[in-house]
């Protein structure tokens, strides 16, 4: 698996830990899909996050199917158009710890 780029950083591969191993197995029986890759964020206050984006190369390298599985102090999660006019909703959901965000399709 090639290093994944984004936000001009470099995320080197490395093997499944027993842990991430076991919440996949889990992901794949309860939602359908196979995952080959995880990328795990740490955001250690509540101030931080991730601006909105969209995943490079998605519908290239890999399918239009992403579960986001939340641990530690709940979030908010915010979806929007990509091609986003002024009176376009915004989307909000409060995720908390062990929930999961399942986003597939185009």
């Amino acid at each position: 698996v090639e290093p994944f780029l984004y936000s001009g950083k470099s995320m080197a591969t490395a093997p499944f830990s027993p842990l991430v191993l076991q919440v996949r197995d889990r992901l794949q029986s309860y939602l359908g899909s196979d995952y080959d890759c995880a990328l795990l964020n740490l955001y250690p206050d509540g101030k931080s996050g991730m601006r909105y984006h969209s995943d490079p190369d998605q519908g290239r390298s890999w399918d239009y199917d992403t579960a986001v599985v939340s641990v530690g102090q709940p979030r908010k999660f915010s979806f929007r158009a990509n091609q986003r006019a002024a009176d376009d909703e915004v989307f909000t959901y409060h995720v908390f710890d062990g929930d999961v965000v399942h986003m597939f399709g185009d």
